[in-house]
């Protein structure tokens, strides 16, 4: 089964890499696959094919997330995000708050002398 002829070339490649740098004029407060979808005009579903196909665009694709990732942390940090938006944001980037919580030490009893005799 043959599909439709894709929309990606050069000019695409360009496009999502301008987008990237200049997300602020595409109206992004962070880079993201779907303020790039709309950008160029295709589905998230595409540009992810676009990855799989063209490993030029799978590299702008993981420039879209570091540049993602360094601009939540940097506005995170500074207040300049919403921390809880920041703080889901960046759970799909691998960060997690977790706290390790460990048990310790044993139960003891002790059974005093009054005690022992209502037994």
């Amino acid at each position: 089964m043959v599909g439709r002829p894709t929309k990606y070339n050069e000019e695409m490649l360009t496009l999502a890499n301008a987008y990237i740098d200049q997300h602020l004029e595409y109206g992004s407060t962070v880079p993201n696959a779907a303020g790039m979808a709309l950008a160029l005009n295709v589905s998230k579903k595409t540009l992810y094919n676009w990855g799989e196909d063209h490993p030029e665009f799978l590299h702008t694709l993981d420039r879209l997330n570091e540049k993602q990732e360094d601009l939540l942390i940097s506005k995170g940090i500074t207040s300049e995000f919403n921390s809880t938006i920041t703080k889901l944001m960046l759970a799909n980037h691998g960060y997690h708050d977790k706290q390790d919580l460990k048990h310790e030490g044993g139960v003891s009893m002790t059974v005093s002398n009054e005690d022992a005799d209502m037994l």
